[in-house]
């Protein structure tokens, strides 16, 4: 019956084993506080993005659009794969030619001076229609409505109001 545990002699063993213990829960407290804090500054910059208006949204699509006809090609492909709604890329992808067609006739090709907010009318919390006022460089004006739709927590161009919203 000499299978007593010498406690002198395993407390080396003990003691190497409790700091590993407390070594891994100080590692495991330090990952969750790291990934805890990136998530919040993940929330943080969506809300930051989420603040930015359809107002604003429409002006930057806008000049997007002017400058592809002033020569930046790539303004074009941002204004729609940024701003503008899934189903609004749809339709653009299903008739080739269509976005730019659009973007010619919106700025009558680059011609487009500014962008005058008439008026911002919210739809619930996932729409929203913009009054506006085209100035081109001749001097003349064209008010139009632009739908918008909140998608992941942004505003991006809609189709028409109630069209493409779920």
């Amino acid at each position: 019956m000499e299978n007593k545990i010498n406690l002198k002699k395993q407390l080396p063993l003990i003691t190497t084993v409790l700091v590993c213990l407390i070594g891994f829960s100080v590692l495991v407290a330090e990952l969750i506080v790291h990934f805890s804090s990136s998530r919040k500054k993940a929330n943080t910059a969506l809300e930051m993005v989420s603040t930015v208006e359809p107002k604003q949204v429409l002006k930057t699509v806008y000049q997007n659009a002017n400058n592809y006809f002033a020569g930046d090609s790539v303004a074009m492909l941002h204004s729609m794969t940024v701003h503008c709604s899934k189903p609004l890329v749809q339709v653009f992808n299903k008739t080739p030619g269509i976005m730019e067609y659009t973007f010619a006739r919106e700025t009558r090709n680059g011609q487009l001076k500014a962008i005058d907010v008439i008026s911002q009318e919210f739809k619930g919390a996932d729409s929203a229609i913009v009054n506006a006022r085209a100035l081109y460089n001749d001097g003349t004006t064209k008010n139009f409505k632009q739908y918008f739709i909140r998608e992941s927590g942004k505003w991006k161009l809609g189709l028409k109001y109630g069209y493409d919203i779920r």
